[in-house]
């Protein structure tokens, strides 16, 4: 039954010592017995011989764990999903951090690398401007939004939940999941949390001190750009070093085009002290210290350089600038 059950879900080599710790024995039966595809309750007592309550109950958790998904249109149908959508419920809700840390990092490889071939046909559009931007998916308007700007998506918001953050629960750079409760998902992006009964369900003002407090430790707050059409779909409040999109952009050479910047930063030299913390909030190296030293209050101290090809918009250098040496500017 396993290796059928590895066949169906789509597991990876690199996952298949470690599905027990993902999938239960009664949810393998499940995903085997109805075959990838969909079915109903009455689908599901038929194949596995179990009780109308049992069955419900099975179908209950397995749905909540995604390991099911409910059917669009079809009322009390449902569909096994894969190890790909799995993954993510295992990493942000489940022990994951059982399975060995080396094991981990080559299951983290993987993914990244589905990731990229999961979407890869619609970053080249982007890459070539044949992407409608307003109307796409959430994940190909990824950017990196102010702080005033985000609060201002989360007015716009009906419903919110908080997730402790996927990319990172993922990485080898795991945190304490409540010191990473983060990844906001909004209205019809919260729904399918909602009615799992996953996460935290916040208010507008609990939502933006979540935000805000992200900024207090150098994390940037990326949105979908197209929030005012499409309607606002999440805050990834992440950094880099374990975030999908800059990862995958990074593997694919796209920074020039993916993510999308809707900010960046202008840097004034005339007015800079050179204290240096621009260079501790920029996630992206975007600010270094040179040799060459200028006299500051009656001190040497190192110059700053800024390279604005590499500054992404999120916005940590200027609320952090004790001098107001650098403003934001919003690209129209």
């Amino acid at each position: 039954m396993l290796n059928k059950f590895n066949e169906i879900f789509k597991v990876p080599e690199v996952c298949q010592d470690y599905i027990d710790n993902m999938v239960k024995a009664e949810e393998k039966r499940l995903v085997v017995a109805m075959e990838g595809k969909e079915f109903t309750i009455t689908d599901a007592i038929d194949k596995l011989e179990l009780t109308k309550e049992q069955v419900e109950k099975l179908i209950d958790t397995a749905y909540k764990r995604g390991i099911l998904n409910k059917v669009n249109g079809k009322q009390g149908t449902y569909i096994s999903t894969d190890l790909y959508t799995r993954l993510k419920y295992t990493a942000v809700f489940d022990h994951y951090e059982v399975i060995p840390l080396e094991a981990r990092k080559s299951i983290d490889e993987w993914y990244i690398n589905a990731f990229i071939e999961k979407h890869k046909e619609n970053f080249q559009k982007l890459g070539d401007n044949e992407l409608d931007i307003e109307a796409a998916h959430f994940l190909y308007s990824h950017t990196p939004f102010l702080l005033e700007q985000a609060y201002e998506v989360i007015d716009s918001a009906d419903r919110i939940v908080a997730l402790p953050c996927d990319c990172n629960q993922l990485s080898e750079y795991r945190a304490a999941r409540e010191e990473v409760f983060r990844c906001i998902h909004f209205d019809t992006y919260a729904d399918g949390y909602l009615e799992r009964s996953l996460g935290k369900v916040l208010t507008r003002e609990e939502c933006k001190e979540v935000v805000r407090q992200a900024d207090k430790k150098g994390y940037m707050h990326c949105i979908n750009l197209n929030f005012k059409n499409a309607g606002p779909g999440f805050i990834c409040n992440c950094g880099p070093r374990w975030c999908y999109p800059y990862r995958a952009a990074k593997i694919m050479g796209s920074e020039s085009y993916y993510p999308l910047r809707r900010n960046v930063a202008d840097y004034e030299s005339d007015k800079c002290i050179s204290c240096g913390l621009c260079i501790k909030r920029c996630p992206f190296g975007a600010f270094s210290q040179l040799d060459e030293q200028v006299e500051v209050k009656g001190k040497l101290k190192n110059k700053i350089s800024f390279d604005s090809t590499i500054c992404q918009g999120c916005g940590l250098c200027a609320n952090t600038c004790p001098e107001n040496a650098i403003k934001m500017i919003t690209f129209k």
